[in-house]
Formats: structure tokens, sequence, C-alpha cells
């Protein structure tokens, strides 16, 4: 493998907010691979000496660091409540129900963070219901 690749995979575990969409340390070469396996062809001379394996790989890590840094974005917006003495233990959205109707999962904020929580429907108070 290509010791570039491998150096830019072990970042992506290591420091992720190096690779932060748009303003990125690494921003150029990695979107620079990313639209190489997407097929654009002026990438593809630019990253010829990598295999199609290699651009996967970095291709896939991005893809999963960026959905990451949206779910994050989504759960700081959905944090970012007006009255943050709500939060200590509050459900903070429904995020679906349970089959035929008899449960409810919500997704859950503490001091540990945020997590999923299933509930019997007969225990959800309004205005979750």
């Amino acid at each position: 493998m290509n010791r570039g690749i491998e150096i830019l995979l072990k970042r992506m575990d290591s420091n992720p907010d190096e690779f932060k969409d748009g303003q990125g340390k690494w921003d150029k070469p990695v979107k620079g691979i990313c639209r190489a396996y997407n097929g654009e062809v002026h990438e593809q001379r630019e990253f010829a000496f990598l295999t199609p394996d290699e651009m996967t790989l970095i291709y896939n890590k991005y893809q999963e660091l960026r959905a990451k840094q949206f779910t994050d974005k989504i759960m700081e917006k959905l944090l970012d409540d007006p009255h943050p003495e709500k939060l200590s233990k509050t459900a903070v959205g429904m995020t679906a129900a349970g089959k035929y109707g008899t449960s409810a999962s919500f997704t859950v904020m503490d001091e540990r963070g945020p997590y999923i929580v299933d509930v019997p429907l007969s225990e959800v108070k309004k205005p979750w219901i």
C-alpha cells in the first residue's frame, strides 16, 4: 500500500478534526482522491499511481468521518436549547415508534451525554405522543 495512504488513514483515526469538510488540513489531497474515486478524469490522472483499492479506502473512511461530523452538528443544534436546565435528564427527541406501536425510542441527554432509551407507550407522557 502507498505510504501516503497509510499515513492519511492513520491520521483520520487519530486526528479527525484535521479532515473537516472544506476547512481541513488535508482537504485538497483527500477530496482529490475522492473525486478520482468517483471517476473525474483530471483527478484520475493526478492520482494514477494509486490503486482502486487505495482510493476506495480513503473514500470510505472520509465518508465515515463526514457522516460522524454531520451527526455531531445535528446533536449540537439539538442540544442548543434556550432552557439548558431541562437537559439534566430529558428526552430530547422521539426517534421511532416500536413495532405495532407498543414502545417508543427516545434520545435522552444527561451528564453521560446522549443515549437511546426504549419506553413502553403506556409510560410516555405528552408532548412526546
